[in-house]
C-alpha cells in the first residue's frame, strides 16, 4: 500500500507518519475529514473506525502477500506510544500553541524526532489501543499527542502548555469523533496484539 514504518527495538514498526487522508480512502472508501488532502492526517475518525481500518489493511496487505507472516496492523498501546515519541519538541509540532495553526498540516511537514517518525506532538491526537485506567471511566480511550488547534479537552486557557507534555494524556469516548482526533498504525507480531 505504500505506507512507511520505522523498526522499534522492542519489535515492531510503528507509522513514519498518522495515517493520512489518501492512505485511509484506499482501505476504507470514505474519506470523512473535515480539512480535505490526501497528505493531510484523517481526523474525524473514531476509535472504532481506526481499529477497523487497522483490520482491512491487514486483511488486504495478507491477501497481496506483504505482510509478514505473524504480525497484524494495529493502534499503537500507550506504552507503545510513549517508547516511539522519542524526543520529539514542542517546536517541531503542529499545533496552534501560539495561534499559528487553524487546520491540520500535511503529514511530515515538521522535523521528525531522532526515531525518524513525524508528528508525535501535534496535527491530531492519536488513538492508541488501550482503555483508560483513571476513575471510573474504564469505557473510554486514550488518546495522545495533543492536535492543531489550541483548543484542549481541557478549557482553562492557562493550562495549555501542560496539556503538551509527553506525560499528558486523555481519554476519549471510543465512539467519539473529532477534527482533532486521528490515528498512526503500528505493525506488530499477533501475539503481542490486545
Amino acid at each position: 500500500m505504500g505506507m512507511k514504518f520505522v523498526w522499534m527495538r522492542e519489535g515492531y514498526w510503528v507509522g513514519k507518519y498518522e495515517v493520512t487522508q489518501e492512505e485511509y480512502e484506499k482501505v476504507m472508501d470514505t474519506s470523512p475529514s473535515r480539512f480535505k488532502g490526501p497528505r493531510k492526517p484523517v481526523e474525524m475518525v473514531n476509535w472504532h473506525d481506526a481499529v477497523e481500518f487497522c483490520k482491512k489493511l491487514t486483511a488486504m496487505e495478507k491477501k497481496a502477500g506483504k505482510l509478514p507472516v505473524g504480525y497484524i496492523y494495529n493502534l499503537p498501546t500507550e506504552i507503545q506510544w510513549m517508547q516511539f515519541v522519542g524526543n520529539a519538541q514542542w517546536s517541531d509540532a503542529v499545533t496552534s500553541r501560539e495561534h499559528r495553526r487553524s487546520s491540520t498540516e500535511n503529514v511530515g511537514s515538521l522535523r521528525p524526532n531522532k526515531l525518524g517518525i513525524y508528528d508525535t506532538y501535534g496535527n491530531v491526537w492519536e488513538w492508541c489501543l488501550d482503555k483508560t485506567d483513571i476513575g471510573r471511566m474504564h469505557d473510554l480511550r486514550v488518546i495522545r499527542g495533543a492536535a492543531w488547534s489550541k483548543e484542549t479537552p481541557y478549557p482553562v486557557e492557562e493550562t495549555y502548555v501542560q496539556y503538551l507534555e509527553t506525560s499528558d494524556r486523555f481519554a476519549w469516548d471510543p465512539g467519539g469523533k473529532s477534527p482533532y482526533y486521528g490515528f498512526r498504525a503500528v505493525l506488530v507480531p499477533v501475539e503481542s496484539a490486545q
